[in-house]
């Protein structure tokens, strides 16, 4: 058995004892054993403490980050409020949104214990609900969820969310002009080692000859550049709307 003892003047040693057994394994005796672990004790304490103190100051720039990334978000929204060029407006919303998704990530990142794994389902619910509130409630826009729920890291999830939020964007802007309601269907699932997400809407559909190969219009441009990024595939179809399909491997 072994155990830690502490000396009057505050040494720490280890504590073993043997049992000391006859030929015909009967015990006669013991054999303790001191080992002086002092010195351990104390750089495992200094560990413990330089630990402590470098998590509180992780905790402090988190908060610093998150800070920052609300004081962005909130200029943006303060200039976009005195804004009267749609065009100008336009653009103010984008960045406004795509700093959410950031915000969106990282909140999300900051209240688990893992780093290295997020919960897909948890994050990009939370996403869409900020994109949609960006907008004013001028449209009776119905948001469809279909999330499966499985783990991805926050490496691939960034720009996930930065495609998500860009098609999404896009869609409450320009897939119902004239009309009064719509519907949008987001799905995004895991089918084996293959990732899938959806983005469908029963608007308007694309512009006549629209070829996003030769789209010069920067949310497009960034879709495609994150895809590939991912070793993905993006694709973007009009039947009944539009539909927007992202597939990568996992």
């Amino acid at each position: 058995r072994t155990s830690e003892v502490q000396t009057r003047e505050g040494n720490w040693f280890t504590m073993r004892i043997l049992p000391y057994r006859t030929q015909e394994n009967m015990i006669e005796g013991a054999v303790i054993n001191f080992v002086d672990i002092t010195d351990r004790r104390a750089a495992e304490q200094e560990t413990k403490k330089q630990l402590a103190d470098k998590e509180v100051l992780l905790q402090e720039i988190h908060h610093r980050i998150r800070n920052n990334i609300a004081s962005i978000e909130g200029l943006l929204s303060t200039q976009a409020q005195s804004v009267t060029n749609p065009e100008a407006l336009s653009i103010l919303q984008d960045a406004i949104a795509r700093v959410n998704s950031m915000s969106v990530l990282y909140d999300n990142l900051l209240i688990r214990d893992e780093y290295e794994m997020t919960s897909v389902k948890h994050y990009v619910e939370r996403l869409i609900d900020s994109v949609v509130a960006v907008f004013p409630a001028d449209k009776r826009i119905t948001i469809k969820k279909q999330i499966t729920d499985f783990p991805l890291d926050p490496a691939r999830l960034f720009p996930v969310g930065i495609i998500i939020n860009e098609l999404l964007t896009n869609t409450m802007k320009y897939a119902f002009a004239g009309r009064e309601s719509g519907l949008i269907t987001i799905s995004f699932r895991k089918v084996n080692d293959h990732a899938i997400l959806t983005v469908h809407d029963n608007g308007n559909g694309l512009p006549e000859h629209y070829d996003i190969g030769t789209s010069k219009g920067f949310g497009h441009t960034l879709v495609s550049m994150l895809s590939e990024q991912l070793g993905g595939r993006f694709s973007i179809e009009s039947d009944d709307g539009t539909t927007s399909i992202l597939e990568f491997d996992l």
